[in-house]
């Protein structure tokens, strides 16, 4: 994982916007905002990175992402990564935000993986069912009864009182809710469904028993990429300093 999206919620409006996008290349990262910052008049700068059209260096990552991963010192880490299904090879600071999405809950802030087509034109992103927390224990339970492997099912909540476009994610006998998919990825899954329902699939990579409810599991969803399908690619998404430059 080389770049991420930062998404952050309005505190009014309850409306998600991509504010900035976080890069590591050649052992630097490298931070700009873009454009979605500007669309809600209640976005505040992070820390001294006050100056959305700039565009932020560092050799270790910002703090306002680096507080946001589990330090290596800690005992539990290596029951950490074993819940995000991170491999040696791919345990980096932006794995380990895209697996986990940075949630804190002093803040509204989300990371998100932008999916970049695989070599064999499909669509791949992990992720961990979200709402598990204000689920009923009867489904909890039935979460932990996974195995690696169980196919999983998506399922349209258009009745859901706080977001119309909600998908859950359920099983299939019995069928239980067993959480809600990202809303960061909410739009991407109904496009994939449309072109290839059938070539879908949800698996459960993870099922983490010893884990908060947040990381308890661990989802795999694999599809066909549709033909002219390009994530991330609303205005929102584009970085302000390269607005800036054309404007001059």
């Amino acid at each position: 994982m080389k770049t991420v999206f930062v998404v952050w919620q309005d505190p009014e409006v309850r409306q998600w916007y991509p504010v900035g996008k976080l890069d590591y290349a050649d052992k630097t990262y490298t931070f700009r905002y873009t454009k979605g910052a500007e669309r809600s008049r209640h976005f505040m700068p992070f820390g001294r990175m006050k100056d959305l059209r700039k565009i932020y260096k560092s050799s270790e990552i910002f703090p306002v992402f680096g507080n946001r991963i589990l330090p290596k010192s800690r005992p539990e880490y290596s029951s950490y990564v074993n819940w995000l299904a991170i491999t040696e090879e791919n345990d980096t600071p932006l794995e380990q935000l895209a697996r986990t999405g940075g949630i804190k809950r002093t803040d509204s802030l989300t990371i998100y993986p932008c999916p970049t087509m695989t070599n064999d034109g499909h669509y791949e992103i992990y992720f961990f069912t979200n709402g598990l927390s204000h689920f009923r224990n009867e489904e909890v339970k039935r979460t932990e009864q996974l195995k690696i492997g169980d196919k999983l099912f998506f399922m349209y909540d258009v009745q859901n009182p706080h977001d119309p476009n909600a998908v859950a994610v359920r099983t299939n006998d019995p069928v239980t809710i067993v959480g809600y998919v990202p809303r960061y990825i909410a739009e991407d899954v109904a496009r994939l469904i449309d072109f290839s329902n059938e070539g879908t699939s949800l698996t459960v990579e993870r099922v983490n028993r010893d884990a908060p409810l947040q990381m308890r599991l661990l989802c795999k969803l694999r599809a066909p990429w549709p033909s002219g399908f390009s994530p991330c690619s609303q205005s929102e998404f584009e970085p302000l300093d390269s607005y800036a430059e054309a404007s001059q």
